[in-house]
Order: structure tokens, then sequence, then C-alpha cells
């Protein structure tokens, strides 16, 4: 039998980037300041989900950005500044030895895009993530990886990115840790296109961030525009197991 960490102290760990430096991809159909506000509402987003969840003990973002901190700062979570350091997987590394040096247990990385996350996925992240040897992955629909469950003993060189979630799978089996898959809608859906935009908008939510993009997009010409996030899943809140390695 493998050995579990108490998973109900998990670290969340949420990368940051600048609120006015994110998500170009939106430019062509969002100002700036929309850009920013949709940041600031998925990071409120992100955060109340972890708040709600009883095995989320310590929420922290890692942001050099002023605004970003505040907000985090208010809405319950703590901030760790790395003194500027560069790159999306050099601060989660960062930031991973930190929680490591100073509280230990098991750890979640999730990013900031993921406004239709929920407590009991991230709930069952931490669980999965409890034990030893082995770390929880949470797929996005195109390909990447939107959240990973580490236990206290596992070693793992971050590859957030495009394709991301194969190549964390290899890198798992590299460092001889069982990867288990956790099929969670709420937290595959993320923002970077202008369609996931649009989707976010038309889907019925109490997220900040769906209520500002339906807000956003009144008046707009959005069409042709689908609703591919499996509803009936999401709202039975689905985390079914894939074991590899």
């Amino acid at each position: 039998m493998r050995d579990h960490a108490p998973f109900h102290d998990a670290t969340l760990i949420v990368p940051v980037r600048a609120l006015n430096d994110g998500k170009n991809r939106l430019a062509e159909i969002l100002t700036e300041s929309e850009r920013r506000q949709l940041i600031g509402a998925m990071l409120e987003d992100v955060i109340a989900a972890a708040t709600a969840c009883p095995h989320i003990g310590l929420t922290l973002i890692v942001t050099e950005d002023d605004e970003a901190a505040q907000l985090s700062v208010a809405a319950g979570a703590v901030v760790l500044r790395l003194g500027g350091v560069s790159g999306y997987n050099n601060c989660v590394r960062l930031a991973v030895d930190h929680v490591r040096a100073v509280r230990g247990g098991t750890i979640i990385v999730c990013p900031a895009d993921v406004p239709f996350v929920q407590p009991h996925e991230l709930a069952a992240v931490a669980e999965t993530a409890s034990v030893a040897g082995q770390i929880a992955l949470v797929p996005a629909f195109d390909g990447g990886t939107n959240c990973i469950g580490l236990s206290p003993d596992a070693k793992l060189d971050f590859k957030f990115g495009n394709s991301s979630f194969e190549k964390h799978l290899a890198e798992a089996g590299r460092n001889e840790l069982k990867s288990v898959v956790l099929e969670l809608p709420g937290m595959a859906f993320d923002i970077d296109t202008p369609r996931q935009l649009e989707q976010l908008s038309l889907i019925q939510s109490n997220s900040k961030a769906s209520r500002l993009a339906e807000t956003i997009s009144c008046g707009r010409s959005w069409q042709d525009v689908k609703v591919t996030m499996p509803d009936a899943a999401f709202h039975a809140g689905r985390a079914d197991p894939q074991i590899q390695g």
C-alpha cells in the first residue's frame, strides 16, 4: 500500500502574468482594458473555488503584477513574488520548491484562466495527489495541461505550453511516477482564443468571468458559436480517473 500525505491541507499554486500583458490572442476582439478585466475575473473565480474547497489549506498566487497581487489578497489568497524570474515553467518550479521548503504536503498547480473550476474538482486532484509516487493530471480540451497535483515526493520537470499534456505524461514516466488522469470539465475549459471567449459568454454560470464575457459581448457580432463544453458531465461533477505508468 502506498503512503498517503494529508490531502485536506494542500497548497494551490496559481501563476499569474501581468494583467496588462496577457491573452494577446484576444486582442482582435477585446481592448487592453477588457483583457485585463477578464484575466482578473478568471483569477477571482479560481480563488473562489479554492476558498470553497476544504482540502485547500493555502492558495498561493505567484505574480509580479501589483494589480493582480492586490486583487488576490482581497480575495483571500497569499501572494508570492519571485523577483522578476522569467518563464512560466521557471516560476512554477521555483514556487513548488518554495512551498516544499516552508510548508510541504500535497501541491496543486493550476492556471488562472480556468473560470469554471469547481471546489470538488480541486478536492479530487488533492486526494489523488496525496499518494506517494503519484501525480494527478487534468487535460485541457485543446491538449494542454490545466492542473497538476503533486505528491510530496514527486519530482517533475514542468512543460506547460502547447501540447503539454503528453509531455507531462512522458515526464512522469521518466521519473517513475504513476500518472492518474482526471477528466474534469470545469478545469478543462480555459480561455485563450476568441472562440473560447465566445463560448464563455454563452455558458450560464455564476462565474465572474462568464458574466463579464456576456456583458462584453452585448451588441457585438459573435456568430456561429456552439457551446462545446459537456454540460451534463460538468454539472454532474464527473472525475473518472485513468491510471498510466
